[in-house]
Formats: structure tokens, sequence, C-alpha cells
């Protein structure tokens, strides 16, 4: 596929938090215990058709979904997706976090630059957790990245643009004009990198939103 776009379930497969529902992840559209246990199975055997899988059981089944999305997307096709917030740093995510950085390259992440509760860092209306938003085109070549020395990591080689907003836009036409100041910024970044110039500005399209964009490597 040329794109892939996701929002998935950020339910665990591992029950640690309902001793009433045996497999959260599964319970939904009314599925009983044991529709809930087949499909559990089901998700197992799927995993361990997966050379190296990036699904999880602590990280949510939103990791499973990254396997998903990076099945069905081809070389040079864009991934879109929200995942939590603990896909940058949480232990659980780090065959994620591999599976990004050695797969696909010009990647951005989006979150919000907010304190105070989880759901002030959640893109979506009825998440109570953190967000961001990962945007990545696969490689066309099956040639992993140069790794990260004790300098730094080579940003020319693997950019990413981390971008931190103020706020969630406040309307769609504010978003449009949001996303079209980050892809432009982006860019110069990008340039920027591959010209040894460091790089890192401000994008303000609308009142109290700013954006930082900087190329650097996904944190393992």
């Amino acid at each position: 596929m040329d794109l892939v776009i996701m929002n998935p379930p950020f339910t665990r497969p591992t029950n640690h938090e309902v001793t009433t529902v045996p497999v959260p992840s599964f319970a939904g559209l009314g599925n009983d215990a044991d529709e809930q246990a087949a499909m559990s199975r089901l998700l197992k055997a799927i995993r361990q058709k997966v050379k190296e899988p990036a699904g999880h059981g602590n990280a949510r089944l939103a990791s499973n979904f990254l396997d998903l999305a990076d099945a069905k997307v081809k070389p040079g096709g864009i991934l879109a997706m929200v995942m939590p917030l603990s896909l940058l740093q949480g232990r659980a995510w780090a065959a994620s976090r591999n599976l990004l950085e050695s797969q696909y390259e010009r990647a951005m992440v989006l979150g919000l630059a907010t304190g105070g509760r989880d759901d002030a860092k959640s893109f979506s209306a009825d998440t109570g957790m953190g967000e961001v938003l990962v945007i990545a085109r696969r490689r066309r070549s099956a040639s992993r990245r140069r790794p990260a020395t004790a300098e730094g990591p080579d940003s020319a080689d693997c950019p990413v643009s981390f971008v931190a907003l103020r706020k969630r836009p406040a309307s769609t036409s504010e978003a449009v004009g949001l996303a079209a100041a980050i892809r432009a910024r982006s860019r110069t970044a990008v340039a920027e990198s591959r010209s040894g110039r460091t790089c890192g500005a401000s994008v303000s399209p609308g009142r109290g939103t700013t954006a930082v964009a900087r190329p650097s490597c996904i944190p393992r």
C-alpha cells in the first residue's frame, strides 16, 4: 500500500488492570470469554510468524498494529499512526523503536508540550493518556541506516523531526495551516542537517501554537 493511516486501540493484550474481563483488548463488540481467548490465541500465532515483531504485551495492542502497518506499507510508502507517548521511551516499546529506526526514514513525531494531566497531552478527545503522531516513509532499499556513534547520530542519514505543539489545533483550518507550516520547516531542517548546519526553529502558524522541528534519531 502507498499509505497506511491508523489510530489503533491502546488496550493491553495482557490483563493487568481489569480482573473481570479475561482479555480487555478483545472485549469490545460484546465478545464473550471464549471469543476473547480465541482472538488472543490468533494474535499470538500471527506474532510468531513475524521475524522481529514490534508487538509486546506490555506495550499495549498498538504495538501489534505497528507490525500490521509495517506488513502492509510498500517500500517508499507512508506510515502515519496515532501512538501512545510511551513509544518514545518505554522499555516495552524498544522493538517498535528499532523497527522504525531500521526500516523507515524522514520520520516526524508530533506531540503536545503541555504539563499536568495525561489527557492534556492527547490528540484524541476520548483518550486519557499521552499520545504522539508518527509519520514516516518506508525505506526503498533493505539496507539499514548507519548506527549512531559516540559523537551523536548521523542526522543526515537518519533525520527525525520532533515537533512540540503548545496546544491542540482548535479547528480543522488551524490544523491544515499548522501541517503546511511544519512540512515547510521540516524540509528546511533536513536540508540544513545534510549541509552540516545546526537547525531547529520555531513555527508559529497560529496564535498560541508553536512547533519546533529538529532532526535527531529515534531514542533507543
